[in-house]
């Protein structure tokens, strides 16, 4: 099985000739086998067509994948960026690599790479990548490199000694970084805003590392930009890009860059400068690129919110693979509160809208009725939520929640092999043992304390797991009990049950509004900050409406009764009534009779989400206080490490787990003494008037010649160009000779 794609993106020059025979000879020598698959692709090429028609035959001929870039060609300008973004769109690997035409990839340097891409487990965790450091000849070395007279070995040396003799210089984070094909797509590639020459990889490897890694210290001065990789101090953004590329020479593995003249072709190199301002100024902002769409995708998607909206951005993720995102809020197709089924079929038609996709269909009046218009009509959309347990969402195609067809027992009540049900047994039991809950307010209390604590040592108790009053389960979904009629409810059957030596033990949801527990004398309330498995496990059946803990009460095999409409509800799996008295007749049966659940149709069932419709991500939220006290969850970032869209499995990694850079790391060496003797400037950076004015004046060559003159006044006179410094700078050379 193929794990690696590599990207080759260049463009034809009449001024640069060498690039096609750089080619060609790659063409010829890389083998696309089943581990690697070459990808060339063509830019924008101001040569006959007929050269770039036998270069497309011969790597054709050769195994290699050839991409065209016709947009360049009918711009009539090279991209760089635009080249390694088309050809990322038709890698069809878990992980991808792109190589300028200039960067030779040695075959022990290749074998050494997909090693590490499985250790690293680079194609199972998205936040996993590795920076290729990159050794740039000079004209003589890279003679002798061609005729094989200078060997890998020998250069590796000449890094570690500094030896010039064939060594140009050191880059210790080039722009060649090995990482998963979704991440390059999800955070939108290079961005192609930049035109010309420079600066492009180091806006990208920015990007990067904000999304997948962290940082124990960052260096000072992130914007001070330094004139080469010859670094004195851990200053600078080439300070912290020179600290992830250093893992890659640790494991002995560099590029190796092959001299060539410069020409300012069409003004190519002349962009320098505007594209180094471009790439400062968005230096320490977050950066929103769109992401990158498969070339797979066909979907023309139409997100039902404003394009300014997290929602938009965080609904883009999946158009990766789904297809072209265009974004339309609600209200335009309302007037006056009343749906304009007309418009919204015409603006599906205009813009040749293929799907839907939308959070919570019930979380605003007007996305309701669209989303009851799109099931009527069978229009089709994804819904796209948070699903029962730790980092599970899902996408549904069908409905919502009790509304969908995607949890009918046909799907998935069928016989499964014994790994299936192995595998699945591990899951809930890490589900049952973690700490780890989609609300916070879950702190474990041993089963003596909690009964102690609650004073029912001796009593048998059947918990209650409350919900939000405004929850969309309880609004659209409990036709039989409202929320205060069922704690209405329980308080009168408690009545009766307590002669019985039965209790309801209730736990208030944690982001559920004030409750006045006073108003039902006959239930006991747990602290707040109880867990729930903890009330779970030493009850003897639980009652709800229709929460997520009835998922886990059905993993635990505890009896579950139902009184609202739930995707969950299966016989042999739970018991549902719909009436107070249906719901005593119901708790009596189980009091006396018990209740079983059926583990092998339980272990079907979860299966099921968990390997064929739950995707999985990592998230960030906050709390948001509404109008009716209760608060809401609002999730700021996604970060998905498995996306099932309509059955099919796009992304199947296992985790999505940042590279931690610690001062323990090996990585942060070189810059060991310098940190430890002036710590505390690197954790507790200064925000105050003067640093920013410093960043400020790093702008201008008259403050760093000043600078320079100050702190370095003879290399200042050794370096400077100008004529009236020709005595002083003579003088000082000749004393230099002299020592």
């Amino acid at each position: 099985m193929q794990i690696l794609s590599i990207i080759i993106p260049y463009g034809l020059s009449i001024e640069r000739d060498f690039i096609a025979k750089r080619v060609e000879y790659k063409a010829k020598n890389l083998k696309s086998d089943e581990r690697v698959q070459y990808l060339f692709v063509e830019g924008f090429s101001s040569t006959p067509l007929q050269d770039s028609l036998e270069l497309k035959n011969l790597i054709e001929s050769q195994g290699h994948f050839y991409l065209k870039d016709t947009k360049q060609q009918d711009r009539g300008a090279f991209s760089l960026g635009a080249c390694r973004n088309y050809g990322a769109r038709f890698v069809q690997t878990p992980t991808m690599l792109v190589l300028d035409v200039d960067c030779v990839l040695l075959d022990s340097t290749l074998d050494k790479i997909l090693k590490l891409i499985q250790i690293k487990g680079v194609a199972e965790n998205p936040a996993s990548f590795l920076v290729l450091p990159c050794a740039f000849l000079n004209e003589i070395g890279t003679q002798k490199f061609v005729s094989g007279e200078l060997k890998e070995e020998e250069i590796q040396s000449s890094v570690v000694w500094n030896d010039t003799k064939y060594l140009h210089f050191l880059m210790p984070a080039s722009s060649s970084i090995v990482l998963n094909t979704y991440t390059f797509l999800e955070i939108g590639g290079y961005n192609e805003s930049f035109v010309g020459f420079g600066n492009e990889d180091f806006e990208f490897l920015n990007r990067l590392l904000k999304h997948c890694a962290t940082f124990e210290i960052m260096p000072k001065e992130l914007k001070y930009f330094a004139k080469n990789w010859k670094l004195n101090d851990f200053r600078g953004f080439r300070a912290w890009y020179a600290l992830v590329g250093l893992e890659a020479m640790f494991y002995g593995i560099s590029l190796v860059h092959l001299y060539h003249e410069r020409p300012n072709q069409n003004g190519y190199l002349s962009a320098n400068a505007v594209n180094k301002k471009f790439f400062l100024s968005n230096l320490n902002r977050k950066s929103n690129l769109d992401p990158l769409i498969s070339a797979k995708a066909k979907e023309k998607v139409c997100i039902l919110h404003s394009e300014k909206s997290f929602t938009f951005r965080a609904l883009q993720k999946p158009c990766v693979f789904l297809g072209e995102p265009i974004a339309a809020e609600e209200r335009m197709f309302f007037d006056e509160g009343e749906f304009n089924a007309q418009r919204f079929l015409d603006f599906k038609q205009k813009y040749n809208i293929t799907c839907y996709l939308t959070f919570n269909p019930y979380a605003r009046e007007q996305i309701a009725q669209i989303y009851q218009f799109m099931r009527e009509n069978e229009i089709p959309f994804y819904v796209f939520e948070r699903g029962a347990f730790p980092n599970a969402w899902f996408f549904d195609n069908s409905g919502f929640l009790a509304d969908s067809h995607n949890y009918d027992e046909n799907l998935w009540n069928y016989e499964i092999a014994s790994k299936q049900k192995e595998s699945t047994k591990i899951y809930i039991e890490e589900l049952l043992n973690s700490n780890k809950f989609l609300e916070s307010k879950n702190e474990p209390i041993g089963e003596e304390e909690l009964k102690r604590l609650l004073g029912i040592r001796h009593k048998r108790v059947i918990f209650v797991p409350l919900q939000v009053e405004s929850d969309t389960a309880i609004l659209y979904f409990s036709p039989y009990f409202s929320f205060d009629g069922f704690l209405s409810a329980l308080d009168t059957l408690a009545q009766d049950y307590f002669k019985q030596n039965v209790v309801f033990v209730c736990k208030k949801h944690p982001l559920g509004a004030t409750l006045d527990k006073n108003l039902y004398k006959n239930l006991i309330f747990a602290p707040d900050n109880c867990s729930f498995l903890s009330l779970l496990n030493l009850s003897e059946m639980c009652v709800l409406l229709n929460s997520g803990v009835g998922m886990y009460a059905m993993i635990a095999k505890k009896p579950a009764i139902l009184c609202a409409r739930a995707f969950y509800a299966f016989e042999g799996l739970n018991l549902s009534a719909h009436s107070q008295a249906e719901l005593k007749e119901k708790i009596d049966e189980v009091l006396q009779s018990g209740f079983e659940v059926q583990e092998d149709k339980m272990l079907r069932f979860i299966r099921y989400l968990k390997e064929e419709f739950y995707s999985y991500c990592e998230s960030k939220n906050y709390l948001i206080l509404r109008a009716d006290k209760t608060t809401f969850r609002r999730t700021s970032e996604f970060y998905f490490y498995q996306m099932i869209l309509g059955g099919q499995k796009f992304l199947q990694c296992k985790e999505f787990k940042r590279q931690n850079y610690t001062l323990d790391s090996l990585c942060y060496l070189p810059f060991a003494y310098e940190i430890n003797r002036n710590k505390d400037s690197f954790l507790k950076p200064t925000r105050s008037f003067m640093p920013n004015f410093v960043l400020f004046l790093e702008n201008f060559k008259t403050y760093r010649r000043i600078r320079k003159l100050i702190k370095q006044p003879r290399n200042f006179f050794l370096d400077s160009k100008n004529p009236l410094f020709y005595p002083v700078k003579i003088y000082l050379q000749r004393c230099l000779r002299e020592v």
